[in-house]
C-alpha cells in the first residue's frame, strides 16, 4: 500500500513530541500488526486503523481512521502512515520508453530555488544530528523536501532526497538492505545537487524522462547479466551487451517485487527484444543482430515499432575490456585475485537472495587457474574490480546469478587459502571509515587526531585539511541564557563535510588509476 508523500510530515507536525519518541523508539511497530483485514489494521491491544485507499493509494489523512480515544493525533495513525511507501499525486509510474526527454530551463524560478533550499537544510539537519538519532519529523522533512522538487520539476533532487528517506527508513526498520555506504553515497548527491541548485544552476536539474535515439543496425555481444534489487520493492536484471568498438548497451527487466525475482527472471525466458524469446542467461552469451535499433544516452536499448533483433551465434569478449588474472585465496570475507598489476580484490554484487557468497568462496577454493574477469573497478573501494561474469576452461558464468557446480571445477581445495593484501593498498580506507561515522552520529563524533593526520601526511594524502575543516566546523556554535553551548545551525558543518566526500572521491579515483596502470 502507498501513501502520497505530503501525507506523513502534515500528520507528524500534529502529533505530540511524547508520542513521536515512543514511535522513533519502535519505528516497525506498525509493521508487527494485523494487516490481514481489508483496508483495516489492528493493534495489538484491539484498537483498528481503517484506511480508505483509491487504486491501491491513500490520498487524504481523512481517509486514515482510527478508533481510539487520542484520534486523529494518534500514535496508530503515525505509525501505519510511516508504514506506507510515498508517492506523488500523479505520475508515480515510469515513463514509457518512447518518451522524449524535457529540455531543462536555462534559469530556475524562485520556487525552484526555494524548493532546492529546503532539501539542502533537511540534509544539513540530518547530517549534523547523524542517522541514529534521526526520528520520524526529520524522515518526513525529508520526504515533504524531495517531493516537493519533484513535483516542481528538480528530478535529480528529489530522486537523491527520495533515496535517503529510503535509506532512512531501512534504518529505522533495521532492515537488511540498509547500507551505512548507501546512505553516505545519497546524502552526498542530496546536498551537492541541492546546493548547485540553490545557487541557481539549472544544468542540475536533471529530466523525468528517457529519450531514445536511432542507432541503426548493429552486432551485438552478449556480455554478461547482473541483478537489481532496490530497497524500495524493485527487483529483476540487466543483460549488457557491446558493439565492435567497445560501447556497451542494457536490456532491463526490473518490476516491484521479491529479491528472489532477480535470479527467477534472469532464468525464464521471456521478450527481451522484439523478435528475442530467450532468458537473460541466455542472451548474456549470445551475439545478436539488432535492426533499426533505439537506445537512450545512457545505453538502454528501446523496443518500440520498426525494431527488430535475431540470434547470430554466440558472443565473445575480444572487443571488449577483460581483466586477465587468477585466484589467489581469502583475505576475510574477501576473495583476493592477481593481475599483471599485482594483487586486488574481487567484489560482486550480493544478496542474500543471491548465490554470489557461496560462488566467491568457491572460487578461492580454485587458485591460479587463468580467469577472464568481465566488469569494472569498484567505484568506492580501493584496489576492488567489481566482477559481473568471468570465463575459464570450465565456461562461462554471471557470478551474482549462475550457481556454481562444484562438480564442474577440477582439482578444488577442500579449503581456501588464507592471504591478505599490504595495508599501502588501502590508503583512504581510515578517512572513509570517519566520513561514514559522521553520517551515523552526527557532529559530535567529529574530533581531532593529530596521529592520524600525521598518518595522511605521509601518505601524501591531503586528507588531514579537510578533516580539521569538519572538526573546526563542528564546533561553531554559541551559548545561550541558560550557558548552554549551542552548535551553530550555519551551513559550514554541511559544506565542510560534502568537500571532504567530493576529495575522497576524485583522489580515490586517481589513486585508482595510478594503482591500475602501474
Amino acid at each position: 500500500m502507498k501513501a502520497l508523500a505530503h501525507l506523513l510530515p502534515a500528520l507528524a507536525e500534529t502529533i505530540s513530541p511524547r508520542l513521536r519518541k515512543r514511535l522513533d523508539g519502535d519505528p516497525g511497530m506498525a509493521r508487527s500488526w494485523d494487516w490481514s483485514r481489508p483496508g483495516q489494521v489492528v493493534t495489538p491491544n484491539q484498537e483498528t486503523v481503517t484506511l480508505e485507499l483509491h487504486d491501491g493509494v491513500l490520498r487524504s489523512l481523512e481517509d486514515l481512521r482510527c478508533g481510539c480515544l487520542m484520534a486523529p493525533a494518534c500514535l496508530h495513525r503515525l505509525a501505519v502512515l510511516s508504514a506506507l511507501e510515498p508517492v506523488l499525486e500523479e505520475g508515480a509510474a515510469s515513463p514509457t520508453e518512447e518518451e522524449t526527454a524535457e529540455e531543462p530551463a536555462e534559469t530556475l524560478s524562485e520556487k525552484q530555488r526555494e524548493a532546492a533550499s529546503r532539501l539542502w537544510e533537511s540534509g544539513a539537519r540530518l547530517l549534523e544530528r547523524g542517522a541514529s538519532g534521526a526520528g520520524v519529523l526529520d524522515l518526513a522533512e525529508i520526504q515533504r523536501a524531495a517531493f516537493a522538487c519533484k513535483e516542481l520539476g528538480l528530478h535529480r533532487a528529489g530522486s537523491a532526497g527520495t533515496r535517503v528517506a529510503r535509506d532512512l527508513r531501512d534504518l529505522r526498520c533495521h532492515s537488511q538492505a540498509f547500507s551505512l555506504d548507501g546512505l553516505a553515497e545519497d546524502l552526498r548527491e542530496l546536498l551537492l545537487v541541492a546546493h548547485r541548485l540553490r545557487q541557481g544552476d539549472a544544468g542540475w536539474k536533471g529530466t523525468a524522462r528517457r529519450r531514445y535515439d536511432p542507432i541503426g543496425n548493429l552486432k551485438l555481444f552478449g556480455l554478461y547479466s547482473r541483478p537489481v534489487i532496490t530497497t524500495s520493492g524493485y527487483a529483476g536484471c540487466i543483460t549488457v551487451l557491446g558493439d565492435a568498438t567497445g560501447r556497451r548497451y542494457e536490456i532491463s527487466d526490473v518490476m516491484p517485487g521479491e529479491p528472489s525475482r532477480a535470479v527467477a527472471v534472469y532464468a525464464e525466458a521471456g521478450k527481451t527484444l522484439p523478435g528475442l524469446t530467450v532468458s537473460h542467461q541466455e542472451l548474456s552469451g549470445l551475439a545478436v543482430l539488432l535492426q533499426n535499433g533505439t537506445a537512450s544516452a545512457e545505453g538502454r536499448l528501446g523496443s518500440g515499432s520498426g525494431v527488430r533483433a535475431a540470434l547470430a551465434g554466440k558472443s565473445r569478449w575480444e572487443e571488449q575490456l577483460v581483466l586477465e588474472a587468477s585466484v589467489l585465496g581469502l583475505e576475510g570475507d574477501s576473495v583476493v585475485g592477481e593481475s599483471a598489476d599485482g594483487p586486488f580484490r574481487i567484489a560482486a554484487i550480493d544478496h542474500p537472495a543471491l548465490p554470489t557468497r557461496d560462488n566467491l568462496e568457491l572460487l578461492a577454493r580454485w587458485p591460479e587457474r587463468p580467469l577472464r574477469l568481465m566488469g569494472e573497478r569498484h567505484p568506492t573501494l580501493e584496489r576492488t574490480f567489481l566482477v559481473h561474469a568471468f570465463e575459464a576452461e570450465v565456461g562461462r558464468f554471471n557470478l551474482a546469478l549462475d550457481r556454481l557446480r562444484p562438480a564442474c571445477f577440477p582439482d578444488l581445495l577442500s579449503r581456501p587459502r588464507r592471504v591478505s593484501l599490504s595495508p599501502r593498498h588501502l590508503p583512504f580506507a581510515d578517512f572513509s571509515r570517519r566520513l561514514l561515522r559522521l553520517v551515523q552520529g552526527g557532529r559530535s563524533v567529529a574530533l581531532p587526531d593529530p596521529v592520524a593526520m600525521t598518518a595522511w601526511s605521509e601518505l601524501g594524502l591531503s586528507c588531514g585539511d579537510f578533516w580539521l575543516a569538519l572538526v573546526e566546523a563542528a564546533i561553531l556554535g554559541s551559548r545561550d541564557l541558560r550557558g548552554l553551548w549551542v552548535p551553530s545551525r550555519s551551513d559550514d558543518y554541511a559544506l565542510a563535510w560534502l568537500s571532504a566526500m567530493q576529495y575522497q572521491q576524485n583522489a580515490r579515483s586517481c589513486w585508482l588509476d595510478a594503482l591500475w596502470q602501474n
